[in-house]
């Protein structure tokens, strides 16, 4: 009967080790897990992980604005000296004189006179310039991801694009979202976007500010989500050359988005 006893308390110790044993691994496990979980957020996350660029610096566009010039004529000058011409003109009557040396043909000295007429005035010319019906942008943007441990995964982001004034509140031109993409360790991922520009209220705010230029200053804007998490990205790029100049080439500076810490 003791041995029996002693025989099923045996058993019964060694159920509680196998199951403290069995705890201990699953607790140890989920640590592990947990451990693994925050390492990789707070590496994959970090700000300096991730580089946004605008290559070649440039936003290609269309013409910012139309033009007209307008020509008129008037028939003359306002009054004042600067805008009178001075003409000789003979005095009524006259007779035969010598003037120089020489015969006049019946002009004297005396039957001369200074008259002052209104001068006629040149062409005029004024130019005028007004909003397009659209305008038409194009940029290559890249994501870099320096990392050699992991892949990036961007769910969204969106790139907005400003201009650079310097006295006020930049404007909001346009924007668009860019959808999922994976980035590679050591790679990049490069894509060309093309807008088109239908608001009437930015596109009269680009005549006027900007009518007559070639093009302007501004900023590109980037904001990221990363690999599932709520936690945004934010870039800001400036100064970008927004142009209708043909001439960019891959010579030209690439411009390095910088991290917005103040948004993230």
């Amino acid at each position: 009967m003791a041995a029996a006893d002693s025989g099923e308390e045996r058993a019964r110790f060694s159920c509680l080790t196998a199951l403290r044993y069995t705890v201990a691994a699953v607790v140890t496990a989920l640590a592990v897990v947990i451990i693994v979980m925050v390492i990789a957020a707070v590496v994959v996350l970090r700000p300096e992980k991730l580089s946004l660029s605008v290559v070649q610096g440039h936003v290609r566009t269309t013409k910012l604005y139309t033009e007209s010039d307008t020509i008129s004529h008037p028939a003359f000058c306002g009054g004042g000296n600067s805008q009178t011409t001075t003409t000789t003109e003979p005095r009524g009557g006259g007779g035969v004189g010598i003037i120089g040396g020489g015969r006049d043909r019946g002009l004297s000295a005396g039957s001369l006179a200074s008259v002052s007429r209104p001068r006629r005035c040149p062409p005029q010319l004024s130019r005028t310039y007004g909003p397009v019906g659209f305008l038409d942008l194009g940029v290559v943007l890249s994501v870099e991801n320096p990392s050699g441990r992991r892949e990036i995964t961007c769910e969204s982001m969106e790139v907005q694009f400003y201009d650079n004034v310097t006295v006020g509140v930049p404007v909001k031109i346009t924007s668009f979202i860019e959808p999922k993409f994976v980035v590679k360790p050591q790679s990049s991922h490069r894509f060309w976007k093309a807008l088109r520009l239908w608001d009437k209220g930015v596109l009269a705010y680009i005549a006027s500010q900007y009518g007559g230029s070639s093009g302007f200053m501004g900023k590109v804007n980037g904001t990221m989500t990363i690999n599932g998490s709520t936690k945004k990205v934010d870039f800001e790029c400036s100064p970008v050359d927004f142009s209708d100049d043909d001439d960019a080439s891959d010579d030209d500076a690439t411009v390095t988005c910088s991290v917005n810490a103040a948004i993230n």
